[in-house]
Formats: C-alpha cells, structure tokens, sequence
C-alpha cells in the first residue's frame, strides 16, 4: 500500500506509512453427505497475527416447506455486499456502509427459495457476543440478541448461457435487522476502504440498549457490465439520546475482455466468483475488469458535523486463472474538516 494523507488528517489520526502485509490465508473444508442433504463449513483464517474460526456451521437442505436451515457461525441475511465472500469481492474493501450492516455471528439461520429461482427470503436468529476494534463493536462484555431478515428479488432475468448462468438481471432487496444490546456500549468508525489505512471517523464508545438497522439493494447486470447500489441506515436509542448513522455506494464494472462477466448465485441472490472465458491455462490471458465505486457514510450529528467520510475507489482486475487474480485500487477519501488521504493497494489472491 502507497498511502499520501494531509498534515492534518495525520495529525488528528495519526501517521500513515507505506505497508506491505500477507492479509491472510485460509484453510477451509466443505462438503456433503445424506444425498447432498447436509453441508458442512468449516474455514481456519490466519490473519494478523491472529488465528480464528471464520465460519463453522452445518446446512441441512430440504427441509419443510423447501428450505435449507443453518446452524453455527453464519453470515447474517443483510446487504448485498455483505453475502459475497471477501475472496470473489470486486474491491480489496468492502464499501463504506458496511461498517454499520451486521455481519457473521453464531446462531440459527433459515432460508428459502422460490421454485423459479427469482425470489428469496431468510432470517436468522443470532447472537453477538461483542468483540472489541471492530468497525461495528460492541463492548467485551456484552451480549446482543438480533433477529435479522432479508428478501430479495429478480424482477427481470434475461437470457442464460451454456453454463445455465444468468446473462442478464435486476436485483432488488431490502433487509432489516433488531438487535438488543440491554445495558452495554455501541461504536462506530471506519476508515477509507483499504485496511491497511487508520481510522478517520469514528463515534466512540456509547452506551445503548437497542439497535436497528435497515437497508435497500438493487443491482443490474447485462453480460460484461455490471451496476450496485446499497443504502444502509442504523439508529440505536439509550438514555443520552438517539444515535442514527447512514451511509450508501454506488459501483460499476465492466470486463474488457470477451466473454468474461460476473456470476450470479439465485440461491444466496448475491454475485459469485468470476470464471475467466479463456484462462491463461487454456492458452488465454484471462479476464480484465475495471472498476469505480463512490460511497459515503456518515455517523450522525450527535457525535460532531465532521464525523462523515467520503470514498471514491477506481482500479483494474486481472482473474489469470478462476483461483488466482491481481487487483488494484486507487482510493481517495475525504474527511470534510481534516482533508484526505489518496492511497493505492495491490493484492494477489491465490487459492489452492
């Protein structure tokens, strides 16, 4: 990463170098028994020194009323972004407004799908045991209990190709998650989407016994180009008043090389891996995408009018091979009242 801040930005967060960092490496088991009935997940992430489970359940599919239940440390049914694993994002980060949508945590998950694969529902029960220097954290010793849903649908699906994937789609989706805190303490922060990068916004530590967050999704897909749009909003109420931070995205790529494009996934209503049209292992050089993304969130005016953060995101993708890819971002984030920071990041990604 080759970061450039403002003095003042440095000297309110403090100072940003030039990094280098293996981001993280995974060993994951996954598979099927009982006739394809029940799938189990499990994922051993190394990451920053740290070692952890990122993902332990078991999924039993055809269950009444066609629906597939899970069990274990799930990801929660909420935003769009949020449902793509980090290893097949478009970005190196996740948009800004994810610093406020739930993520993964241990409970109980159902879902269904409809019989034509255009509409989808979930809702999961969970449990957040509050992990401290989060971006979205909740004391060490707290507990919150969340319900949380989501519903999405395909109001159109044009042609598919050989592979039986989509070519062409809308995708709208709302989610809504009510989480009870009881009696413990609430933060936000974030920094400009590259993580290696400080925080430049944050609210601090607030007490507060409920949270509720809401967000809107929609999607558009014609082959090679593809358009996201999410708008997320939170509010959590306590004694010393109401706290509503709010944030959304705008993205867009496009391959630049034939026959490449995003995947579809109708069972989880998010965007897959990319399986290049000719790898450079098929005599090819693979697929080329490039990429922008706009995004902005804002914690709310009870914590100070400068609390906001602006992103704009540009780079390229290079998928050599469907495991293997190079990406490159150029960010730029704004602080209204500090200046901002302009940092690029490069990541090979590697699976095996």
């Amino acid at each position: 990463m080759l970061p450039h801040a403002r003095d003042g930005l440095e000297s309110d967060v403090g100072e940003v170098d030039e990094d280098a960092t293996i981001r993280r490496a995974r060993i994951r088991l996954v598979g099927e028994a009982f006739e394809e009935r029940l799938r189990y997940f499990t994922q051993l992430e190394f990451a920053e020194e740290d070692l952890q489970f990122r993902g332990l359940y078991l999924s039993l599919r055809d269950m009444p009323c066609d629906t597939t239940v899970s069990v274990g440390s799930i990801r929660e049914p909420f935003g769009f972004e949020r449902q793509t694993p980090t290893r097949d994002m478009t970005f190196l980060g996740r948009a800004l407004p994810a610093r406020i949508q739930p993520g993964r945590n241990v409970g109980v998950g159902v879902a269904r799908m409809s019989p034509d694969e255009r509409a989808t529902w979930a809702l999961a029960i969970v449990r957040d045991p509050g992990r401290e220097g989060e971006a979205r954290g909740l004391g060490p010793d707290d507990d919150t209990w969340a319900i949380t849903g989501r519903g999405t649908w395909l109001p159109f699906v044009g042609e598919r190709d050989e592979d039986d994937d989509i070519r062409e789609l809308v995708h709208v989706g709302v989610a809504l998650s009510q989480r009870w805190i009881g009696d413990g303490t609430l933060s936000y922060s974030a920094r400009p989407e590259l993580r290696l990068l400080p925080r430049v916004i944050s609210t601090g530590e607030f007490t507060a016994s409920r949270e509720f967050v809401a967000g809107v999704e929609a999607a558009w897909m014609r082959d090679a180009t593809t358009v996201q749009f999410e708008w997320t909003q939170a509010a959590s109420q306590s004694a010393a008043g109401d706290a509503s931070p709010r944030g959304g995205s705008v993205q867009v790529s496009r391959f630049v090389t034939s026959g490449d494009r995003r995947t579809y996934q109708p069972t989880r209503a998010r965007f897959f891996r990319v399986k290049p049209f000719r790898s450079v292992l098929e005599g090819g050089i693979g697929a080329v995408e490039l990429k922008a993304r706009l995004s902005w969130l804002d914690l709310g005016s009870r914590f100070g009018p400068n609390e906001r953060l602006v992103d704009l995101t540009t780079g390229v993708n290079w998928y050599a091979t469907r495991k293997m890819r190079v990406m490159f971002d150029a960010v730029y984030g704004e602080r209204s009242d500090l200046g901002e920071v302009l940092a690029v990041g490069v990541r090979l990604q590697i699976e095996f």
